[in-house]
């Protein structure tokens, strides 16, 4: 008697290759299921700073910037003390100063020279919260601080979206739209050594042969030991408080450096071209307040300035405020700037000034030095205000429309 017919037999032998590869698609769905290497050395980085109670480190701090042949290194250090237990935070840089004690927030920047920031911050060290009372924490940022504070450290400390994580040895190297990270980590504590980033700075400045390196080296002095609670020492003597980080900034404004002696003081006239060559008298500028932002296009924070007042140009239209902006360029020529104004979209119109006669008449230009970005507020024929550089560490669409508004209402 035939016990299978040919078809009949067909059917265990499917049975056995569904049963096959089911085992294999159960093998691949568990492998992928496993952490990548990148992600088990990110967590271990980040259990290790949750698992901090206190630290002490020096942290060395270096941007490098080159456009062709030229380049430029700044270079400083900081030094944080952190205590989770007793709710201390100590930041101190060359320019800048924050301290926490419990809920009492205090910081200090040497361009607010005679205030400060005080505030009450949470029962609990929040990074959020901390940061935006003192924003140069964030620019450019205190891995450390971001670390041991951040609800979600990696993503907080860098830029961009996350592409990709891997490890190369005890190096995290982290992919993201905005740049390259890579983390050297100690492979004893798991803590962050040091750190490069390289950014992805887009077309136009990799025609320009523009680039950027960000580094950090960390040395640990205190890990998991006490500290001394004199450390976290903030002297507010001859200081006057404010509660936020943008009003001491507008108060200590006022005050500014050596370029500020000519605000209040007429506007010094100056006729300048556009890219077209037309001629602007900015003193017969019809507005009550024009605005003059001078900027080159080897100037990274330059940039992001220009592309705030292009929203701050467009909020004055709708709001019908007599605002004029212009663009006044040091050190390019006319095409570069054609070609540079193009590749970013940027509408605002363009002032040359090949021979730094506004840069010198409004400060821009001082003792051979060109400060860039530096933007002058002028109203009823008088310098009203200056702002030199470019503050990141705020909105500075809000900033320069208070401004506008306090300039507009005198």
């Amino acid at each position: 008697m035939q016990l299978f017919s040919r078809s009949g037999c067909q059917w265990p032998v499917a049975l056995l290759a569904l049963v096959l590869s089911c085992v294999v698609f159960s093998r691949v769905h568990a492998e992928s299921d496993q952490p990548s290497p990148g992600q088990v050395l990110q967590n271990k980085v980040v259990d290790a700073y949750r698992n901090t109670k206190t630290l002490e480190v020096d942290i060395d701090f270096e941007i490098e910037k080159r456009s062709g042949r030229i380049f430029d290194i700044q270079r400083t250090d900081f030094h944080l003390a952190f205590d989770r237990d007793n709710k201390k935070v100590l930041v101190d840089g060359p320019t800048w100063l924050l301290v926490i004690n419990g809920t009492d927030i205090q910081f200090s920047a040497i361009q607010m020279p005679g205030v400060h920031v005080k505030s009450v911050g949470p029962a609990n060290l929040e990074y959020g919260v901390i940061s935006d009372m003192a924003p140069e924490l964030t620019k450019p940022q205190i891995p450390e601080f971001v670390m041991l504070l951040a609800a979600d450290p990696i993503n907080t400390l860098v830029d961009g979206s996350v592409r990709n994580v891997q490890a190369d040895g005890h190096t995290l190297v982290i992919d993201t739209d905005e740049g390259q990270y890579r983390i050297s980590i100690d492979p004893q504590t798991h803590l962050i050594s040091s750190m490069v980033f390289k950014p992805y700075l887009g077309d136009a400045f990799a025609q320009q042969d523009v680039s950027v390196h960000i580094r950090y080296a960390t040395r640990v002095k205190n890990h998991n030991k006490p500290i001394d609670p004199k450390r976290f020492t903030f002297d507010a003597k001859n200081s006057v408080a404010y509660p936020s980080y943008v009003q001491a900034s507008m108060m200590a404004s006022q005050k500014g450096s050596s370029r500020r002696k000519i605000v209040g003081k007429p506007a010094p006239r100056v006729v300048l071209k556009t890219v077209n060559g037309d001629l602007v008298d900015l003193s017969k500028v019809e507005a009550d307040v024009v605005v003059l932002d001078f900027w080159a296009t080897w100037c990274l924070p330059c940039v992001e300035g220009l592309r705030k007042l292009e929203e701050v140009q467009a909020w004055a239209h709708k709001e019908k405020q007599s605002v004029a902006i212009y663009a006044v360029n040091q050190t390019d020529n006319v095409a570069g700037v054609r070609k540079f104004w193009s590749q970013h979209g940027f509408t605002l119109p363009v002032l040359m000034d090949p021979d730094f006669e506004a840069g010198n008449k409004y400060g821009s230009v001082a003792e051979g030095n060109i400060l860039v970005p530096y933007t002058v507020y002028i109203s009823k024929g008088k310098v009203a205000d200056i702002t030199e550089g470019f503050p990141s560490q705020i909105d500075y669409v809000d900033y320069v429309k208070s401004k506008l508004n306090r300039i507009l209402s005198d």
